[in-house]
């Protein structure tokens, strides 16, 4: 598990001049570079205010975006940032792991800062707390922890499946293989990859997501959803051990029609960690999405 320490950064939208001229002062006298890297897959709703931002934030030196396999108007919307991004595109979905792999691989800046493409409310205050911690060399990785869709922070240890993350990139490249292979799993692969005391985890006040099914609609949603967290309970089965017979019940789940099949199929799994996650995790947002 992961150091339970949330730091108590600043909750204004706006980051102090003197904080935000301290931190690059830092970075530029340790000749830090930082690669901001967006896997996208069917993200058309929020993308262009997450590259908007990014591109008018001084702190980031590079941003790559990697298009995986999305079927909307994604790939366009990219396009249209030629000139200010670097852009992978996979024709067919690969998995978040694999785009997330293919960034690493070329990015130039020696931290690499993961991002969701449908983010909300976007601060320089998120991407300074995210980074500072490396830079001031207090740990190998952050995660940003934001708050779920009550106010309150997801169930400990739920609250670590976050997309919102650094780390220096010469730490992943021995990972890449890895990674690629790890899909929708990947944070559960990137949660225990360090010790837990060199994991700082760190407050986002204010940032937020669109909701699933405000891009995709109810039925994209619930089948999303359940893609998703069928791939990070198989990861963390494989880390965890898994008995044949939940590995198959896991399988299944992604077929379910109704909210009801999946409580009762994930009650016959014996794995508790994996149960826990789909009631407590899974489970939870699949019922938020219905009554929306």
């Amino acid at each position: 598990m992961l150091n339970k320490r949330i730091d108590k950064k600043t909750t204004s939208s706006e980051i102090p001049l003197k904080q935000l001229e301290q931190f690059k002062h830092h970075k530029q006298q340790q000749q830090i570079k930082i690669s901001a890297i967006i896997p996208i897959f069917n993200e058309e709703k929020g993308l262009s205010s997450v590259i908007d931002f990014l591109f008018n934030c001084d702190v980031v030196d590079e941003i790559i975006c990697v298009n995986d396999g999305s079927k909307d108007h994604s790939l366009m919307i990219l396009q249209s940032y030629a000139e200010q991004i670097k852009l992978v595109n996979f024709e067919q979905n690969q998995g978040k792991g694999a785009a997330l792999a293919a960034g690493i691989e070329i990015a130039q800046g020696e931290i690499v800062l993961f991002l969701d493409a449908d983010l909300l409310n976007l601060k320089v205050t998120h991407i300074v707390d995210l980074i500072h911690p490396l830079l001031a060399q207090e740990c190998r990785g952050t995660l940003g922890i934001m708050d779920d869709l009550t106010g309150d922070l997801l169930p400990n240890p739920f609250m670590y499946f976050t997309g919102q993350r650094s780390y220096f990139r010469q730490d992943l490249l021995p990972y890449l293989a890895e990674i690629r292979q790890a899909r929708f799993g990947v944070e559960v692969f990137l949660n225990e990859l360090f010790p837990r005391e060199q994991i700082q985890m760190v407050a986002v006040p204010g940032l937020g997501q669109i909701f699933k099914s405000e891009k995709t609609g109810y039925l994209g949603a619930f089948r999303g959803y359940l893609v998703e967290g069928m791939e990070i309970a198989q990861e963390i089965g494989r880390r965890k051990g898994f008995l044949p017979e939940d590995r198959m019940i896991i399988s299944r789940l992604k077929n379910v029609a109704s909210l009801e099949e999946f409580q009762k199929q994930i009650k016959k799994i014996h794995n508790l960690t994996v149960r826990q996650f789909l009631h407590e995790y899974v489970l939870k947002y699949l019922k938020m999405i219905k009554f929306e």
